[in-house]
């Protein structure tokens, strides 16, 4: 095709409708349920180009975006009232598994296991990696925290018995010894106790 055709075939005026007939909805309709041009046009008894013109012209994009904005919102108001239904069954379920008490004779851990992992979802209970968000020394990333309470994982708990001994074997060697405070350039001796 020459440069001077292309220019004139872009320069055309589309196809619109001069009056709105309920065939077109029809065919709105169809595509908007997500059949091709091929299958609309059959299924309608019209060629695929009238299915296209009718699809593009200013009426049809206005009838498709409104029917779009439609669907989308029963979809939402549709998949939230669904999304209600299923956590509460859910609920239910979860609630009768923490109740049976047989099940937690047969595998204590696995129902506490499971319980804790619920509470945690559903954000009343924190671990130290999604607790705040700030840096955690090493050893502190797998503690639990419940409000102000922790569950200090073994390896911190460890940490923290060696850094308690310590500190007592310090307390101990420095207890009763004198040291020299320095004040001023004088020097006192001072007995700790």
């Amino acid at each position: 095709m020459g440069k001077r055709k292309l220019l004139e075939a872009r320069t055309t005026t589309r196809w619109e409708p001069k009056t709105w007939k309920p065939r077109y909805d029809h065919v709105v309709y169809k595509h908007c349920l997500g059949y091709d041009n091929t299958r609309v046009a059959a299924e309608t008894g019209i060629t695929p180009q009238a299915v296209s013109n009718i699809l593009v012209s200013l009426q049809g994009r206005a009838r498709i975006k409104i029917i779009q904005e439609r669907l989308l919102a029963n979809i939402n108001a549709d998949l939230g009232q669904r999304l209600t239904n299923v956590a509460e069954k859910f609920m239910n379920k979860i609630e009768l598994v923490a109740n049976d008490e047989e099940l937690f004779k047969k595998s204590p851990f696995a129902v506490i296991d499971r319980g804790l992992q619920i509470i945690k979802g559903i954000g009343h209970l924190k671990t130290a990696s999604d607790s705040d968000g700030s840096s955690r020394p090493p050893g502190v990333q797998n503690n639990t925290f419940i409000g102000k309470a922790v569950i200090l994982s073994e390896e911190s708990a460890k940490n923290l018995r060696d850094a308690i001994t310590l500190s007592d074997e310090v307390k101990d060697l420095h207890e009763h010894k004198p040291f020299e405070l320095i004040s001023g350039g004088a020097e006192v001796n001072k007995k700790v106790g």
